[in-house]
């Protein structure tokens, strides 16, 4: 039977009435779904440690990617997760590790992966991740910059139309580390041609316990060598 006319319903998103001591109608905002998940994500603090921890694992998995799609909605977080260490994962895949990657609050600075991320069908995902970063931090330059009109507000449609959650804002990551042989001397030249997708933002880069042997060095020689000296940041390259 359908509710009589004037009855106090409690539909998602709506405020309930409720009657107060004095008899004074009061409303009550019932909180959104996301807000609701934002409480109880709060319950849990919400570190680069432990948003590290529930990513690498497969049964913590999409809860990291409810924690960053939390994140992206709501601006309930005091503290937000500044770096992610996707090294070493337990269960997942690369399209599993780019699905979370694309999606990752735009406080992370800093990302570390391994070769699971980087080599074989991998690498693709991994060149598509690092050319949207690039579109972004050239978009935000063009905004800080005199030509802050025309480009710009055009490099922000091509970015948002690429991007694959367009509620979340792209981190512009200054920091990579690459654990222990992801890369090593075997790799073509042209596998090191993402070192200068990283740029202009990049400012730390860590390939240590990667033995790139000649080739390696060279390529990445080579994608120094393209990089304009105005767009040079980085402060560390540790091989």
């Amino acid at each position: 039977m359908p509710p009589k006319k004037g009855a106090q319903g409690g539909a998602k998103g709506t405020a309930k009435v409720m009657k107060a001591d004095d008899g004074k109608a009061e409303s009550l905002k019932v909180p959104t779904a996301d807000e609701a998940l934002a409480i109880l994500l709060q319950q849990m603090p919400l570190t680069s440690e432990t948003f590290s921890d529930l990513a690498r694992n497969r049964e913590s998995f999409s809860l990291a990617w409810l924690a960053s799609h939390v994140i992206a909605r709501t601006d309930r977080f005091a503290d937000l997760p500044t770096s992610l260490d996707l090294s070493g994962t337990q269960g997942l895949t690369e399209d599993d590790i780019y699905f979370l990657i694309n999606n990752v609050p735009s406080s992370i600075e800093e990302i570390k992966l391994d070769a699971l991320a980087v080599k074989g069908n991998a690498y693709n995902l991994f060149l598509r991740f690092l050319t949207m970063r690039k579109l972004e931090a050239t978009a935000q330059e063009e905004e800080n910059g005199e030509n802050r009109n025309t480009r710009s507000a055009a490099l922000r449609r091509q970015m948002k139309e690429k991007r694959p959650n367009k509620e979340t804002e792209v981190p512009i990551v200054t920091t990579f580390i690459f654990a222990e042989n992801s890369f090593g001397p075997q790799e073509n030249p042209e596998c090191f041609s993402f070192f200068s997708l990283m740029l202009p933002y990049l400012e730390r880069l860590i390939l240590n316990d990667n033995p790139l042997g000649d080739v390696g060095i060279g390529g990445l020689g080579a994608s120094l060598e393209k990089v304009p000296q105005k767009a040079f940041r980085l402060k560390e390259l540790s091989l």
